[in-house]
């Protein structure tokens, strides 16, 4: 096993010559470290345990009219803390204050009979914090709209939610889609 050397500030300071000793040292020293001599500083790494989800729709779900509708992402990816209910609220509720990159993609392929947009809508409690638009210039083209921000929760009673709407038509439409979230720095 390779053993640690400590090294002051004094040896270290600005003008000293380099010894030989400080040169072993500074080759020496991080392979003690790895090897865990006992007279070494201990390196401490923390495990990122932060929330996070992914959920999706992979079938379709019909919506009617022009108003915002909750997009009801049934398929859970990922969410180790079930965080999100895939079954009633559809919503994302971390458990942790802090910063979170959220996505949202929707798509549909039958909107209808002109030209027009659809909206992917993230909204935090209710209400939109952020949308993203695609549009449509020709029947039944395909919209894809998706949207990507950054949200502060509070990580007791906020929540997030996705919602699509569309212009185009009054009538009945398809839509799958995704959702995603994760925590980029904690409070």
């Amino acid at each position: 096993m390779t053993t640690y050397t400590a090294l002051s500030d004094t040896t270290l300071s600005q003008g000293k010559p380099v010894t030989q000793s400080v040169s072993r040292a500074w080759r020496d020293n991080p392979l003690a470290i790895g090897e865990g001599d006992g007279t070494a500083p201990r390196i401490s790494v923390k495990a990122i345990n932060s929330p996070y989800f992914r959920a999706t729709r992979t079938t379709n779900q019909s919506i009617t009219g022009t108003a915002a509708t909750k997009v009801q992402l049934n398929t859970e990816v990922y969410d180790p803390d079930s965080l999100y209910d895939n079954a009633t609220n559809y919503r994302f509720t971390p458990n942790v204050a802090g910063l979170y990159l959220v996505g949202l993609q929707v798509s549909s392929s039958d909107v209808g009979s002109g030209a027009g947009t659809m909206f992917a809508i993230v909204r935090k409690n209710g209400s939109n914090v952020s949308q993203q638009t695609d549009y449509q210039s020709a029947i039944n083209q395909p919209m894809n709209p998706s949207v990507t921000t950054i949200v502060q929760m509070n990580g007791t009673t906020d929540y997030l939610e996705g919602f699509c709407s569309q212009n185009v038509s009054s009538g009945t439409y398809n839509v799958q889609g995704e959702m995603y979230a994760v925590c980029i720095c904690e409070a």
